[in-house]
């Protein structure tokens, strides 16, 4: 009763307000407050009924604010006015692109740094001379090799000729490719080629024989190439959690609708 007083009250005092706007309305009360609460209420008046019953705030669309933030994680917070989980995911979205775009340029230009060291130390005219003497008695495996020492080394050798006399369980890929690069640093079969191998040989327990005993070129340039590695792996855990924020955003964001719904 108390309420409906007071409501009664402020009804009043509006159509008040706005008697000079709408001179022509008119009402007969009942005298029971309840009663004429709502035959106010619901008078056409738009004066009145703004005054007393304000329009409600509009709900938020769950799938749209999900929508938002699989575009753009914090995008769909924002739709749903949470602006503290907007600026986290959007601060760790910027984080996370930065951190990938970086560590793969990093991962970029340390593998041109080592690629030019292999190409400087390696060569596969040396490596094919090594092959040579290995097959010496085998003339159909000797690797032709061009006396032209003004040509880089992989112009200098017929690379099926290279390919056909490793008799081992790897055949060297072509100059430039990125297994190329790889394969110079990693196996020992490889040694010759580098400009500080020796010619010491160890037991191989993988391969049957003897085996070369890396050089200090191949384990520093082994080490140039897996710091390479470790930048490009960074790029990548970037990039999965690039993937990651966007789905939880979009997780977050069809809540925060459906929060910010059940909160008007």
């Amino acid at each position: 009763m108390f309420r409906n007083a007071i409501a009664l009250v402020i009804i009043l005092c509006s159509s008040f307000a706005f008697s000079q706007r709408e001179s022509n309305y008119s009402i007969a009360l009942t005298g029971n407050l309840a009663q004429d609460v709502k035959l106010i209420s619901a008078n056409n008046s738009p004066a009145i009924k703004n005054a007393i019953l304000p329009e409600p705030a509009a709900k938020k669309n769950p799938m749209l604010g999900g929508l938002l933030s699989l575009i753009l994680p914090g995008a769909g917070e924002f739709y749903s006015e949470d602006y503290i989980k907007t600026a986290i995911f959007a601060t760790i979205e910027a984080g996370a692109i930065f951190t990938a775009i970086h560590y793969n340029s990093k991962g970029d230009n340390q593998t041109n740094f080592f690629q030019g060291v292999g190409d400087r130390e390696w060569s596969v005219v040396r490596y094919a001379q090594w092959l040579n003497a290995k097959n010496a008695s085998s003339p159909e495996l000797q690797i032709t090799i061009d006396p032209d020492a003004s040509k880089p080394a992989w112009e200098r050798v017929n690379w099926t000729q290279v390919n056909n006399a490793e008799l081992g369980s790897h055949k060297l890929p072509v100059h430039g490719i990125q297994q190329y690069y790889e394969l110079i640093g990693k196996y020992n079969e490889y040694n010759p080629g580098w400009d500080d191998y020796s010619g010491a040989t160890i037991e191989d327990p993988v391969v049957s024989g003897a085996a070369t005993v890396p050089t200090a070129h191949l384990k520093t340039y082994a080490g140039y190439r897996g710091k390479a590695n470790d930048y490009y792996d960074y790029a990548s855990h970037a990039v999965i959690a690039i993937y990651i924020n966007h789905f939880l955003s979009v997780v977050d964001a069809i809540w925060s609708a459906v929060s910010y719904n059940s909160n008007l």
